[in-house]
């Protein structure tokens, strides 16, 4: 257990040394409280210029899921970003033959992200939710979507061949969950 907390320790060291990753992790802050205090405005602005008694609040739930999501895909493409790095330095390959291994280092790098992304859409979801709903189904929905930037995080890392592939992908992978989400809602 202590490799892997050396190994995270060093996927944490690699990113604070890249702004735009630590700026990714303010995102999810940043989005809620847009969402919290920019949607509830502008539905008091539209209800008022179309005379109408609601046209953004039956659509809450959505801003709420896609709050969620976003975190998760957050944070897990700073784990896939950290991965394509190490592959392009070869320092990947060097790891998997330490006594960490292949499973520790997907470990350290795609399973704790992963948990601290449910910790963070929990907490994101709590504070700026429009919608409430209970601890409880925050949680299920911070796993949950967490599961799918795990999903998004291996695919990023599968098909880029560089950090610049990666956030093209990532970019492009977001692009379809908002389509499903669009298609599903």
């Amino acid at each position: 257990m202590k490799k892997l907390w050396i190994s995270f320790n060093q996927f944490l060291i690699q990113t604070s040394k890249d702004a735009m990753l630590i700026l990714v992790c303010t995102a999810p802050f940043l989005c809620g409280i847009m969402i919290k205090f920019g949607v509830p405005f502008f539905e008091i602005q539209l209800t008022k210029y179309f005379a109408a008694a609601e046209i953004l609040s039956p659509y809450y739930l959505i801003f709420d899921l896609f709050m969620a999501v976003l975190s998760s895909i957050m944070f897990c493409f700073i784990s896939a970003l950290v991965i394509l790095e190490e592959i392009d330095n070869n320092i990947a390959n060097y790891i998997s033959v330490t006594p960490l291994g292949k499973k520790g280092y997907l470990v350290s790098r795609l399973v704790f992200p992963m948990v601290i992304a449910i910790a963070v859409t929990t907490i994101v979801l709590e504070i700026f939710a429009l919608n409430r709903m209970g601890l409880l189904m925050y949680i299920l929905i911070s796993v949950l979507t967490s599961i799918t930037g795990m999903i998004i995080a291996l695919l990023v890392v599968s098909i880029a061949s560089n950090k610049v592939e990666g956030m093209a992908v990532a970019k492009l992978s977001g692009l379809f969950i908002l389509e499903f989400l669009h298609h599903f809602l």
